[in-house]
């Protein structure tokens, strides 16, 4: 299964994640998104030259779409 992770500069970075996903979990570094849930995925760890934490997200796949779970309560 696929998921997009962004860069700093709203690039798409396409990673694996394992079929059958409904829910993943990360952190905002610098910009760019790493995954950290199911999987480990960090696509831009060897061209980031800062290391500053802006956030995380939580996101579950409904009908198709990556909705984020904070924006459903």
């Amino acid at each position: 299964m696929k998921y997009k992770l962004n860069d700093w500069a709203g690039k798409a970075h396409t990673v694996t994640i394992p079929d059958g996903t409904t829910e993943v979990a990360g952190v905002v570094v610098s910009g760019d998104e790493i995954l950290v849930y199911p999987v480990f995925r960090d696509p831009m760890e060897d061209s980031r030259i800062y290391d500053s934490f802006e956030g995380s997200f939580h996101k579950r796949l409904e009908d198709g779409l990556w909705i984020d779970v904070e924006e459903q309560k």
